[in-house]
């Protein structure tokens, strides 16, 4: 059985593993032009039936936090995208392209300088622009909204918790996310997401408890096995 600091030493690799970029290229995300203004919509994770999915399988994965925002084991954000982030545009892009985009995990900077992980739970092309990269709203005063991300929440816990965030559509409004502005960049993560192989967790009190764990640990002291100081050779003298 490993000891308290062998857990330590292996759990703090872990985290800076799946944290790790795979090839460091940032993938751009275009901030609104001059008279749109920003919104992070959503989606309830109920909304997602179709049980043979990959969709499907995130949503039987996730954890809802305090917020009513639906997170995974590693505390990622759950989010939706459109394919054109990514790369995949025009009127062909196969079901199977978007289904492998499902459960891969990305570092989104905002332009308010914080990063953020998030894995992806849905491809959401209906309804998007030409480009497939974000969706467009109206609101009644006739100012111009745009959604490049889009949260899968619980609907009633969102209502509980950030009721406003809900009454206006727009998740920029709950308190965890004042002030942060809009996505600019992203890129992978090194580890996508096995729904196939994991368990479930079991409550979001449970998943913030580790991640509090894991936050501890790498800022804590603990040297990891391949950059530990390797001790001097002893030296001998032969009379």
């Amino acid at each position: 059985m490993q000891n308290y600091l062998e857990q330590r030493e292996q759990a703090a690799i872990e985290v800076t593993n799946s944290n790790k970029p795979i090839t460091g290229e940032q993938i751009s995300v275009d901030t609104c032009p001059e008279g749109v203004e920003p919104m992070f919509s959503f989606m309830a994770v109920s909304t997602i039936t179709n049980t043979a999915s990959n969709q499907y399988k995130v949503a039987q994965h996730l954890v809802i936090d305090d917020d009513g925002l639906a997170r995974t084991s590693e505390g990622d954000y759950v989010i939706a995208m459109g394919s054109g982030t990514f790369g995949l545009g025009g009127d062909n892009v196969e079901e199977s392209e978007r289904a492998e985009l499902v459960g891969k995990r990305f570092s989104i900077t905002f332009t308010s300088g914080t990063t953020l992980n998030f894995t992806i739970g849905d491809i959401k092309d209906a309804g998007t622009d030409p480009t497939r990269t974000y969706h467009e709203y109206i609101h009644e005063d006739g100012s111009i909204h745009r959604s490049y991300i889009e949260f899968l929440v619980d609907a009633d816990k969102l209502n509980e918790s950030n009721n406003l965030a809900r009454v206006m559509g727009d998740i920029r409004y709950a308190d965890v996310f004042e002030g942060i502005g809009e996505p600019t960049s992203m890129i992978e993560l090194n580890q996508p997401i096995d729904f196939d192989s994991r368990a479930v967790p079991t409550t979001w009190a449970q998943v913030a408890a580790n991640l509090k764990w894991r936050q501890d640990i790498l800022a804590s002291d603990v040297v990891l096995p391949n950059t530990a100081p390797q001790p001097k050779p002893i030296q001998t003298h032969v009379l």
